[in-house]
């Protein structure tokens, strides 16, 4: 089975050696997608809800640059910050998968600090798993 990388135009550069998503078969792997814009500068600073629209809309385009949606989503990985921001981030996921939400996991990040991206609120976010 060979792997297509997909590393849609207007996507942030990733912040290490991988690459943005890859499809290998039906099934499309999402690496951890972080609340950065095209200029690398974080998005909604301080703003978990923005933040997280952001993310989500970030993974739709991805999805959508290898022929899926995000109804096509069969799990979904979340690691914040701050277990306070639990029901925001609740709240704008339920905006995007309503009445059908895929599996999911949601994480707090090494202590809480943000060292792991040393980003804002969503430390790194959403890694979806999915078969078209």
């Amino acid at each position: 089975m060979s792997v297509q990388l997909l590393n849609p135009p207007g996507m942030p550069k990733p912040l290490a050696p991988y690459s943005t998503a890859t499809k290998a078969g039906d099934t499309i792997y999402v690496s951890g997608i972080l609340a950065l814009g095209i200029d690398g500068k974080t998005v909604g600073a301080g703003d978990v809800r923005m933040q997280t629209k952001h993310v989500i809309e970030t993974i739709a385009t991805i999805l959508k640059s290898a022929g899926a949606t995000l109804s096509d989503v069969a799990f979904n990985t979340i690691i914040v910050k701050d277990m306070g921001d639990y029901a925001a981030v609740n709240e704008v996921y339920r905006e995007y998968f309503g009445a059908h939400p895929p599996c999911a996991i949601l994480h707090r990040s090494a202590a809480g600090t943000g060292r792991v991206s040393g980003r804002d609120r969503l430390d790194r976010a959403h890694r979806e798993f999915l078969t078209t």
